[in-house]
């Protein structure tokens, strides 16, 4: 985890350090409902990965996800945090090509479902109260002992 955060703090003051952007830096910020993101992804790396490799296409639109996310060039990471009733995923997306809004939007709502969804470039104010919240990189619950060995009960979920 450690060298985690080392690498994301050095991307952040890379950003920082930029004088003539060559790249385009986005926010967003999507926070599903909860039950059916369980329901159709299961967690948020196989969301991820459909969303960035999936072979989804939308109508009027020759590119899957995998081509579409590949012809922006997008690169980046994601921290996500997880509650009894919320999900919050936070992608940072660097892309050489502008992202249009719209399908980014409806690729994500293809996948998930209406969601909210904030969509934002990347600017002063989004930098200092997003990329260094580092410290939330990582949510999540583990078990020890007798519980890690037992198998889960049926759910009423």
């Amino acid at each position: 985890m450690k060298n985690l955060l080392k690498r994301v703090d050095e991307i952040m003051e890379q950003i920082k350090k930029q004088e003539q952007k060559s790249t385009y830096w986005y926010v967003v910020v999507i926070n599903p409902e909860i039950s059916k993101f369980y329901k159709s992804m299961g967690s948020i790396s196989v969301f991820f990965r459909k969303l960035t490799n999936g072979t989804i296409i939308l109508n009027g639109n020759n590119f899957t996800n995998r081509e579409w996310w590949k012809n922006i060039g997008a690169n980046g990471y994601y921290r996500y945090n997880i509650s009894r009733n919320e999900i919050e995923l936070v992608l940072f997306v660097e892309s050489e090509e502008k992202i249009n809004e719209t399908e980014f939007r409806s690729r994500v709502e293809k996948l998930i479902g209406p969601t909210s969804i904030i969509f934002g470039e990347l600017d002063e104010k989004l930098f200092d109260a997003k990329l260094y919240d580092v410290e939330r990189i990582d949510s999540g619950v583990e078990l020890f002992g007798k519980y890690k060995k037992q198998k889960l009960s049926p759910s009423k979920y």
